[in-house]
């Protein structure tokens, strides 16, 4: 009887251990996730300098349809922008397993779920805007300085 009692305690030992052990390889996870966010924002940024930097030179006539027509990278800056998307899978997993959290993992994990649905819908508006600020950008190129349709589908292809 004794052997059985302790055959189901090293048993929930166990699986106890191991559930903390998969939490913890979770929240690592997240970690990673969100230091791949960070870096991802790092480059987006530069990206937007450089975009501002075009946009100006545009703007105060310092760049002209020529300089668009030898530097195709002019284009792609002002005309184009990558979306920010961010990694959730961590986050994704620790929604999976939120039953069998503990009070201590289950706060943390609500903590997230705020983090993580809150900047989400900055980022969904965030990408939007972005959207219409390259299509304004296209629309002044085209109508305000003249960069031909033609001319302009050809170079971003």
């Amino acid at each position: 009887m004794i052997g059985i009692l302790i055959t189901v305690q090293i048993n929930t030992w166990n699986e106890n251990r191991k559930e903390q052990e998969l939490v913890l390889s979770i929240f690592e996870e997240i970690q990673e996730d969100l230091q791949s966010d960070i870096e991802y924002v790092d480059i987006l940024i530069e990206g937007f300098r450089l975009q501002e930097h075009a946009l100006n030179s545009i703007l105060s006539d310092t760049l002209e349809i020529e300089d668009f027509e030898k530097n195709h990278m002019l284009i792609y800056a002002i005309c184009s922008y990558i979306p920010m998307i961010t990694h959730k899978d961590g986050f994704n997993r620790l929604k999976e397993i939120s039953n069998s959290l503990n009070e201590e993992g289950l706060n943390i994990f609500n903590q997230l779920k705020e983090i993580f649905y809150h900047d989400q819908f900055i980022i969904d508006n965030v990408n939007t805007s972005l959207e219409k600020a390259v299509n304004d950008n296209r629309q002044f190129l085209v109508y305000e300085k003249g960069f031909s349709i033609v001319n302009f589908a050809n170079h971003l292809s």
